[in-house]
């Protein structure tokens, strides 16, 4: 299962990606810290949710 389908949307997993990629592209290294920040903080979230849900 991948991440984007845990949080339930399909797109989610692009558009993260993409919100990175373009801060990157236009130079912005705070936009780009604050996406990649944001994203890894989901991504440890749904980790711990994934770790105690009954299988």
């Amino acid at each position: 299962m991948h991440w984007h389908q845990l949080k339930g949307v399909l797109t989610a997993d692009y558009e993260d990606h993409k919100r990175i990629y373009d801060a990157i592209c236009a130079g912005d290294q705070e936009g780009a810290s604050k996406a990649v920040k944001t994203l890894l903080q989901e991504v440890m979230q749904l980790i711990n949710v994934s770790l105690v849900k009954p299988k």
